[in-house]
């Protein structure tokens, strides 16, 4: 199954985030990604830092060494 995709300021606009570092304004999101341990297809990739048992947001750095830019 494929669904449309969605440009990264599609996705901000949709979700009207607190804070927004944009590397690539054109890039199409094919991938949500919560997890830094488990990484797949970066460039297409929106990582999400959620806070729950563990606070997502130190994880930011993991996941743009994994090649994370969105």
């Amino acid at each position: 199954m494929h669904g449309r995709l969605y440009t990264i300021q599609e996705v901000i606009a949709a979700i009207a985030p607190i804070q927004v570092i944009i590397a690539d304004p054109a890039a199409e999101i094919t991938t949500l990604l919560y997890d830094s341990r488990k990484l797949n297809n970066g460039r297409q990739g929106l990582f999400f830092a959620l806070s729950a048992r563990r606070d997502g947001h130190g994880y930011i750095g993991q996941a743009y060494a994994g090649g994370v830019r969105n």
